[in-house]
């Protein structure tokens, strides 16, 4: 089986080998080919290492991720992010990303976020530029959806604004009640989701 050439993306060192450690300790379909701690390292290591696949934390120093992903022709690699900022899922998702993995990482999710990359990559489940472009038209077009991401530890929901009911404090945490029925909990205050919610 061919490895998957793999470049880890990220301003902190410690995470970063945190990470190279987990990838060569649970994922053996991974080759960790490089680590760039900052965006212009990262487009050069990109232009010169041709990843199949980065793994890419939001915030790098003075710069974030998609600063880079506008500098680089993202279309043909796969992405899987990796940060302690649950806020920016959506936007993440218009760059074709496998996944979105939170800070801290735990071993089974990253295992699985692999597992996909390996299955997109035998199906070769690409978009092409063009399918990316109609995707961005659906997504951020005249009528653009409104969504919320409810986190928990676990993972992500992207939940219509138009399918909330109510939320509901619970001390640290809120619970949305749904239209369907459904009671998600997230890991935030109440407080945090009042500016997403106000209208």
């Amino acid at each position: 089986m061919t490895k998957i050439k793999t470049l880890i993306i990220e301003d902190e060192k410690n995470n970063a080998d945190l990470l190279a450690h987990f990838l060569n300790k649970y994922c053996p379909t991974i080759e960790v080919i490089g680590i760039a701690y900052s965006k212009d390292e990262a487009i050069l290591e990109i232009e010169k290492e041709q990843p199949d696949l980065l793994f890419l934390d939001i915030i790098l120093d003075i710069d974030t991720a998609f600063d880079l992903l506008e500098e680089i022709n993202y279309y043909l690699i796969q992405i899987i992010f990796v940060t302690a900022f649950d806020e920016y899922a959506l936007r993440a998702f218009r760059y074709n990303a496998v996944d979105y993995l939170l800070k801290p990482l735990q071993i089974d999710d990253l295992v699985a976020a692999v597992n996909r990359v390996q299955e997109r990559r035998e199906n070769q489940e690409f978009f092409t530029q063009e399918q990316i472009q109609n995707l961005s038209q659906t997504i951020i077009g005249r009528s653009p959806l409104k969504f919320v991401a409810i986190s928990n530890i676990d993972k992500v929901n992207f939940v219509k604004n138009e399918d909330i009911l109510y939320c509901k404090s619970s001390g640290r945490y809120t619970e949305f009640y749904l239209t369907n029925k459904q009671r998600l909990v997230a890991s935030k205050s109440l407080g945090e989701y009042e500016a997403a919610l106000d209208q």
